[in-house]
């Protein structure tokens, strides 16, 4: 993958870790964020 393609993966992750720390448990969403990272 190039570097924009990394970015927009990320972006994509970052926007799911919000959606589970918004509507679901926090756990789920404390592991996308360690993705993200």
């Amino acid at each position: 993958m190039n570097n924009e393609e990394k970015f927009a993966y990320a972006v994509y992750l970052g926007r799911i870790g919000w959606y589970y720390r918004t509507w679901s448990d926090p756990k789920k969403a404390i592991e996308y964020d360690k993705k993200v990272k």
